[in-house]
């Protein structure tokens, strides 16, 4: 569920560009079921779009990311 998004509009898009969109996960918050991505939306390696989403996660989803970060803190500590 979409709770929240920012988006910076930084260069201009015309028709017959492609547009190269990267997502990443810059926060996990497993307790609250959060996440924040990042995007990043690119022409022609120049960035045109700039920002982030704040996404509500369901229990099956909140219960992987609490393993997955149990394992990463794990695997830091050995």
């Amino acid at each position: 569920i979409y709770m929240e998004q920012n988006l910076k509009f930084l260069a201009p898009v015309r028709a017959g560009d492609t547009v190269h969109a990267t997502v990443r996960v810059s926060e996990l918050t497993p307790e609250r079921g959060r996440v924040v991505l990042h995007t990043t939306c690119t022409v022609k390696d120049v960035v045109v779009i700039d920002g982030q989403a704040l996404i509500k996660v369901d229990s099956s989803v909140r219960r992987a990311a609490k393993a997955a970060a149990a394992a990463l803190t794990q695997a830091a500590l050995a």
